[in-house]
């Protein structure tokens, strides 16, 4: 059995759905504040995620993480649009979600990586998924001439020792590779 994780920017359109699956399975309790059925809220992440705004866990080919992106060019959520909100909850519906998706917008700072909608799947967590996403962002940070990385998460605040562990791969466990 391959235990190996590969760890990637962006994602392939037929990968659309395990993405949405991911995300709602750890925001959907919040979004659903905004968008409460369940079906209507998959369809939007499902077609309104902008993957090249995101890193992804991949074990056996099947996604295991995930984690949105912002910076001064784009979100992982830059296409959940007001139009693509009406097409799915019409229009009384898409000003609501507007009105309340808004509260839930982080501020990107210049020259800032906001990592933020980061969700591994239960069966994955504690395999250092999650850190690993942080030290991904590193070649894109120094390309794109961003000097800080900001980390949000509702679960837990990542420790800088969870990126140490990261690079030196000693507690990692599967192996893990960045692609």
């Amino acid at each position: 059995m391959n235990e190996e994780i590969m760890v990637q920017q962006g994602f392939p359109d037929d990968l659309r759905l395990a993405a949405a699956e991911l995300y709602d399975a750890a925001f959907g309790a919040k979004l659903s504040i905004a968008i409460p059925n369940p079906a209507s809220r998959m369809a939007i992440l499902k077609k309104g995620f902008s993957p090249a705004f995101s890193f992804v866990a991949l074990h056996n080919g099947e996604m295991v993480g995930i984690a949105g992106f912002k910076t001064a060019q784009g979100a992982l959520t830059n296409g959940i649009s007001f139009r693509l909100l009406q097409e799915e909850l019409g229009y009384a519906g898409a000003v609501r979600a507007v009105l309340i998706l808004t509260l839930f917008q982080r501020k990107q700072v210049p020259n800032q990586l906001l990592m933020d909608g980061i969700s591994v799947s239960p069966k994955m967590r504690g395999s250092g998924i999650g850190a690993i996403f942080c030290t991904a962002s590193l070649p894109m940070r120094s390309k794109k001439g961003t000097s800080r990385c900001a980390w949000m998460s509702s679960r837990r605040t990542p420790q800088p020792s969870d990126c140490m562990n990261v690079l030196a791969l000693s507690p990692l466990k599967p192996n893990i590779l960045l692609i």
